[in-house]
């Protein structure tokens, strides 16, 4: 956990935090620096939130396309089946980018 805070514990909201980041760059960098992969409930929010944190601190661009693509290249059994599809809902979950201080 990072900061004190306590694993979002609320799907949707953990949806909509990864939807942002998938979303909005900026949303991205804050995603990473207010929360940990174990503040994720759900497993694959946690496997993309993995994803969206090695771009971020490489200092590479993250959108949904190249972080589905990351998540296709994971070692099998590493991640669902489906997972390289979820970040696309997600995407589809977000409001605006300035919510995400709402929901972390």
């Amino acid at each position: 956990m990072t900061d004190g805070v306590e694993n979002l514990s609320n799907l949707p909201f953990e949806r909509r935090a990864l939807g942002a980041a998938l979303r909005y760059p900026g949303a991205a960098i804050t995603l990473v620096a207010s929360l940990a992969r174990d503040d994720f409930f759900a497993m694959d929010h946690q496997v993309i939130f993995e994803q969206v944190r090695s771009r971020v601190v490489n200092d590479q661009p993250v959108d949904v396309a190249l972080i589905s693509d990351d998540l296709r290249r994971l070692p099998p059994g590493s991640a669902s089946a489906n997972v390289s599809n979820l970040p696309y809902v997600l995407w589809d979950e977000v409001g605006s980018e300035a919510a995400l201080k709402d929901y972390i």
